[in-house]
């Protein structure tokens, strides 16, 4: 995203070309998993699939740039999104949360994309966290990405799945 580069290129002369380049922040992290996936991937066409997925992207995306967060990542099924990072958001807990909320509040819309493909009810769960984070870029010598690491990601991963039916 074009915050996240902007970020980065302002850090101490730019992005590092050798490596990393990480920063303590407080941030609040969420992992937004789309339920039955496997389901899908088993009943739906490719392109059906790719539907549903987009459709779902589309969702959590929007809710999470309208209210100041930054998509970090798909993890197949799964979007992980961070708040305060790169940039200071000084009230990142409630905007995460917001964001959650319309995206439970557009989900009802989104089935009714999905529901003439497939007998399964399209739904979500989501772990939501603020706590201590290394955010900045991460990786090797010929890729790196701006993400965030520690136990506050590491909890808001773990919190996700708990809240299956």
């Amino acid at each position: 995203p074009l915050e996240v580069l902007r970020h980065l290129l302002s850090q101490r002369g730019g992005p590092r070309q050798e490596g990393s380049f990480m920063e303590h922040r407080v941030a609040t992290v969420a992992f937004c998993d789309l339920q039955s996936f496997h389901c899908y991937c088993q009943t739906l066409a490719p392109q059906e699939i790719l539907l549903v997925l987009t459709q779902f992207f589309d969702l959590v995306c929007e809710a999470v740039s309208s209210n100041f967060g930054t998509v970090d990542k798909y993890i197949g099924d799964c979007v992980m999104a961070l708040w305060n990072c790169p940039q200071p958001i000084a009230d990142h807990e409630d905007c995460a949360l917001v964001a959650v909320l319309q995206m439970r509040a557009g989900l009802a819309q989104l089935r009714e994309v999905v529901s003439p493909l497939t007998p399964t009810v399209m739904d979500f769960t989501a772990g939501l966290h603020s706590g201590p984070v290394m955010a900045g870029s991460l990786g090797s010598k010929v890729r790196l990405a701006y993400t965030c690491i520690g136990a506050g990601v590491n909890t808001a991963a773990r919190l996700q799945p708990l809240n299956s039916e």
